[in-house]
């Protein structure tokens, strides 16, 4: 029988916590979020050298071999698709994990980032933790990246979410509408921001 991909991605975390390693906990300290920042966010690592340890794991809870490699955790040879590189766990609004996504630290590696397949256009990240600022102070701010994220509430700032790299969609609005009316885009000045944000002018009017 299947499991919930949200059971999967539970074991995966608790792995990929279990292994954080000091190059791993210098590049968080670098982004100045400190060890309850990594604790709150489960910021951790995917090591390169124990895929057999989380295939031992995975086999443990009765994952499917197919179940893994549709959520993109292994490929067909049974190998991971996030090892060396930090891990960023993706919840949806329930607080459920759905995906994760993994950033390498070496340079020259492609991609930069690498993620399961989820649906980007009705997840918005963090706001399992900014629901009840968001409330309190009646507005949301819109960042675009998930680091962005982090380091807005590590500032104290926490009516803040993310909408994953995507451009602001419908169904994020819809989302947000049931906690405030005052929706806020941040985007980068570059041309994934621009961009972002020109699909949003183009679809005003699907929004009201």
């Amino acid at each position: 029988m299947a499991q919930p991909a949200s059971t999967i991605f539970d074991a995966v975390v608790e792995f990929t916590d279990k292994n954080l390693n000091e190059t791993a906990i210098n590049y968080f300290h670098s982004r100045q979020w400190d060890d309850s920042v990594i604790a709150q966010w489960h910021l951790g690592f995917f090591p390169q050298n124990k895929n057999a340890e989380l295939s031992s794991i995975l086999a443990k809870h009765k994952f499917h071999k197919q179940e893994l490699q549709d959520l993109y955790i292994m490929n067909k040879e049974g190998r991971t698709l996030f090892f060396n590189r930090v891990i960023f766990p993706i919840w949806n609004a329930h607080g459920k994990l759905i995906a994760i996504t993994g950033r390498t630290l070496e340079k020259n590696v492609k991609p930069k980032y690498f993620n399961n397949a989820y649906d980007k256009g009705s997840t918005l990240y963090g706001l399992q933790f900014a629901i009840k600022e968001i409330r309190r102070t009646n507005i949301v701010y819109v960042f675009e990246g998930n680091a962005d994220v982090i380091m807005a509430h590590a500032m104290g700032l926490k009516n803040v979410v993310g909408c994953c790299g995507t451009a602001f969609t419908k169904e994020h609005y819809t989302l947000l509408s049931r906690y405030t009316e005052n929706i806020c885009l941040v985007f980068d000045n570059d041309k994934g921001g621009r961009g972002a944000l020109g699909t949003f002018n183009k679809r005003y009017d699907e929004f009201f």
